[in-house]
């Protein structure tokens, strides 16, 4: 049993290090009214934001007929993960692979 954890703690560190983050997305449920128009003014009387919000969109989805299922990505995105040493495991794994089928 301890070295089942062993191998699923390393597992999922190692997986951990290879995360492509440009596929990450923001679903957010927004909902609206047909006939209402909204009196509220933009966020803070600002136009950036609602900018940003356009350029970050990807999809949207009806969920329900006034429930929406919008997809935007995220707004700034952060590489703190150490994807050379788990390219470098992919390849020493694929090489050990390798060197047995051909070797053996």
């Amino acid at each position: 049993m301890l070295e089942l954890v062993a191998k699923l703690i390393g597992n999922s560190t190692f997986g951990l290090t290879i995360t492509n983050k440009d596929k990450h997305r923001v679903v957010v449920l927004q909902s609206y009214n047909n006939g209402e128009r909204d009196t509220q003014p933009l966020v803070g009387g600002d136009c950036r934001a609602v900018v940003t919000l356009l350029l970050s969109f990807i999809k949207y989805e009806q969920v329900m007929p006034q429930l929406l299922e919008v997809e935007r990505q995220y707004g700034e995105i952060v590489y703190d993960q150490l994807h050379y040493s788990a390219k470098t495991i992919f390849d020493k794994a694929k090489l050990s692979i390798l060197n047995f089928y051909y070797d053996f």
